[in-house]
């Protein structure tokens, strides 16, 4: 590939290249991740859109997590050329409302309603969020902020 350089020369990471290149979806998820973060990898946008899609393609159990951050993008992207609220809403639907992390679930589900211009399942979406975060005691400013923005019938933007 020719942006392995920007994985750096640790065995790691190129562990993690290879791992991901044969379709391994933790590995294609984390690799995205890095470089959609630029925490430990030189952020780039595209590469990480890429491994993410890889990730979340596909109907397997592995790809869930994928699947809801990929539809959390679609919704939320500053860029209206990324933002996809329909096929935002196509990942989202595949993910069962179970789903372990329900923060991530509430919120994703509040944020692709919003940019579906659905507000009133979007606010349902993100009280249940605000509700799950009170009895974990976490922080609920952001919460609060995003309630209000759904409120204000206005869909949220997140820089990734």
């Amino acid at each position: 590939k020719e942006w392995f350089s920007t994985l750096g020369e640790g065995k790691s990471m190129a562990w993690l290249l290879k791992a991901a290149s044969q379709n391994i979806i933790d590995a294609q998820y984390l690799l995205a991740q890095e470089l959609l973060s630029g925490v430990r990898l030189q952020k780039n946008e595209d590469q990480g859109m890429y491994w993410l899609n890889k990730a979340a393609d596909g109907n397997s159990s592995g790809n869930i997590t994928a699947k809801l951050r990929l539809a959390w993008i679609l919704a939320t992207h500053p860029n209206k050329d990324i933002r996809n609220g329909a096929l935002a809403l196509s990942y989202f639907n595949t993910i069962d409302e179970d789903h372990k992390d329900k923060q991530s679930y509430y919120r994703t589900a509040a944020a692709v309603y919003a940019e579906n211009a659905d507000f009133e399942k979007a606010e349902k979406w993100q009280k249940k969020a605000l509700s799950d975060a009170k009895s974990l005691e976490l922080p609920l400013n952001g919460l609060n902020a995003e309630l209000l923005s759904y409120q204000n019938k206005q869909a949220v933007r997140e820089v990734l």
